[in-house]
C-alpha cells in the first residue's frame, strides 16, 4: 500500500498515546538524536510517545534518550540480549492504540509512519509491513534478504518484506497474537499470527537507505539462520492456523494459540 502525506485525524487516545514508536537500541548514541528529531517533524500533530529499549548499550544509548525529554520514555532492559526481545519488552511498556517499531540506524525513513499509522487508524488495515523497495545496502545483505524472502514466500505464502524493521500495528494485534522471541526471529511468527487470526495486513512502499552512523548490530550469518530455522519451525514444528476471518470493527478477534 502505497500513498502520500495525510491529514492526521482522531489523534488522541482515550486513555495514552494515540502512537507509540519502540526502538530498540544498542549502542545507537550517536542516531538516536537525529532520529528523534525527525519522528517529531514527521509525527507534528500527533500525540505520541517514543520508547526507547536500551538493550545492554556500553556507549551511553540510555543517557543520550533520557536527555531527549518528552515525549521520550527509556527502559533499560535486562536478560539475554536481542532485537526480538527488546520488541516485546518495548510493545509491552508501550501505552498507545497504535505500536509502530522502527530500527534506530536511520535507514528506515521516520517519515514514512504518519501514512503508515493513518492506514491503521482509519480501519484499513490492522498491520502495515514497510516494503523495502529500493535497497542502499551491500549486495550480500540483498542477495540474503531475497533468498529469506523466496523462502517464506515458499513455506507460508507470505508476500510481504517480513524482516523489514519498520511496522505499524494496531495494540489489539499484540493483544492477542502470543509471541515467541529470539535473538532475531519475531517478526515471521507476528505476521503469521495476525493473519491466522484474522487481521488485515498491508505493506508502505519505502526506500532504505544506508547506516551513516555507528556500527551494524547484525551478523548475516547467524541472523539469516535464525530466520531460516524459525520459517521452518513454524511451518512443521509450530504451525499456525490457516488465514481467519477479519475480526469485527472493534477487534476482538479470538486468540490465536502458542
Amino acid at each position: 500500500m502505497t500513498g502520500g502525506p495525510t491529514e492526521p485525524s482522531g489523534l488522541t487516545g482515550p486513555t495514552g498515546p494515540a502512537l507509540s514508536i519502540v526502538v530498540p537500541a544498542r549502542n545507537e548514541a550517536e542516531n538516536l538524536p537525529l532520529l528523534a528529531e525527525r519522528i517529531r517533524a514527521a509525527l507534528c500533530g500527533w500525540d505520541y510517545e517514543l520508547v526507547i529499549v536500551d538493550d545492554g548499550s556500553t556507549d551511553g544509548t540510555a543517557e543520550v534518550a533520557a536527555a531527549l525529554g518528552h515525549p521520550v520514555v527509556v527502559h533499560r532492559r535486562a536478560g539475554p540480549a536481542g532485537k526480538g526481545y527488546a520488541l516485546v519488552d518495548g510493545f509491552a511498556r508501550s501505552g498507545g492504540r497504535i505500536v509502530c517499531m522502527i530500527d534506530a540506524d536511520l535507514q528506515y525513513p521516520p517519515e514514512a509512519i504518519p501514512v503508515m499509522a493513518e492506514t491503521v487508524r482509519s480501519g484499513a488495515a490492522d498491520l502495515v509491513v514497510a516494503n523495502r523497495v529500493r535497497h542502499d545496502t551491500r549486495r550480500v545483505r540483498r542477495a540474503l534478504s531475497r533468498v529469506s524472502y523466496l523462502v517464506i514466500q515458499g513455506l507460508h505464502g507470505l508476500n510481504l518484506d517480513v524482516q523489514s524493521g519498520l511496522k505499524v500495528i494496531h495494540r489489539t494485534v499484540l493483544d492477542h497474537v502470543p509471541l515467541h522471541p529470539t535473538g532475531w526471529a519475531l517478526d515471521l511468527e507476528l505476521l503469521l499470527r495476525a493473519r491466522a487470526a484474522g487481521f488485515v495486513l498491508a505493506e508502505h512502499d519505502i526506500a532504505f537507505g544506508r547506516r551513516q552512523r555507528g556500527e551494524t548490530k547484525i551478523r548475516l550469518g547467524g541472523a539469516s539462520w535464525q530466520v531460516l530455522r524459525n520459517a521452518v519451525e513454524l511451518k512443521l514444528v509450530r504451525p499456525c492456523p490457516a488465514p481467519g476471518r477479519r475480526p469485527p470493527a472493534d477487534r476482538r478477534g479470538a486468540r490465536c494459540r502458542s
